[in-house]
């Protein structure tokens, strides 16, 4: 659900300013018409390229491929503004110009009225800061049993440590540990660079463990080994 709070400050001139912050996450389907969206932001976020047979299939696993949006404004007014008008004008945001796709926090403008300035960047409408694309695997000898694989799990550097990674990836076990789930999921897992520290401790906050490596996992970058992180779904 969006946030917003609200303060008013006593400036040097004794001129009350209104300070709103607006913050939202919002998930997507992948679909073919925003699919360009998430190859541009998986060139921005990892080191490897990925195949049109990859973006097929993240097309076929429905709740499972996700795009997440990130809208955080900053908006201020010298006029004096009640609680009552900041609940109803909550919808501002949706009212702001759209920055450019895969922009930064300093690409500013000026938005909604005369008496608002917008301080800080934001992406809105169909601008993606980060996603999720994993693969369903099914276990040989058990139709009714698969393994969840995480392909890509990533966000834009400007925008990690706000909740979004913990969001999509809470989505993602959210379905994938739904009674109504066929097949039923064991276990999900993934691969992490060796060296990617942040990522490492991400996913070990979120129950996963490290169950075994795979040295030259990685072809062309450096180092190309890679961790095997794992979070058991049902236990036996």
């Amino acid at each position: 659900m969006p946030s917003m709070d609200a303060q008013t400050e006593q400036s040097p001139d004794n001129v009350k300013k209104l300070k709103v912050t607006y913050q939202r996450i919002d998930l997507g389907e992948v679909t073919p018409n925003n699919i360009g969206q998430l190859k541009r932001l998986n060139s921005v976020i990892f080191p490897v390229a990925y195949s049109e047979q990859f973006y097929k299939n993240v097309l076929e696993v429905g709740e499972f491929a996700k795009l997440g949006r990130f809208d955080f404004v900053v908006l201020t007014s010298k006029e004096r503004v009640s609680n009552e008008r900041i609940r109803e004008e909550k919808e501002w945001p949706g009212n702001i110009s759209n920055t450019s796709v895969l922009g930064t926090r300093q690409n500013c403008k000026n938005g909604i009225n005369n008496s608002l300035t917008l301080l800080t960047s934001a992406y809105f409408n169909d601008a993606c800061v980060g996603a999720v694309c994993c693969r369903k695997e099914p276990i040989p000898n058990s139709p009714y049993r698969a393994n969840l694989y995480i392909m890509t799990l990533g966000v834009l550097a400007p925008y990690r440590h706000l909740g979004i990674g913990t969001t999509l990836l809470n989505h993602i076990l959210h379905h994938a540990t739904l009674p109504s789930q066929t097949p039923k999921f064991v276990e999900i897992y993934l691969h992490v660079q060796t060296s990617n520290d942040e990522a490492l401790a991400f996913y070990k906050r979120n129950d996963f463990e490290i169950v075994g490596t795979r040295e030259g996992y990685y072809k062309r970058i450096e180092p190309p080994d890679a961790h095997i992180l794992k979070r058991v779904l049902i236990k036996d």
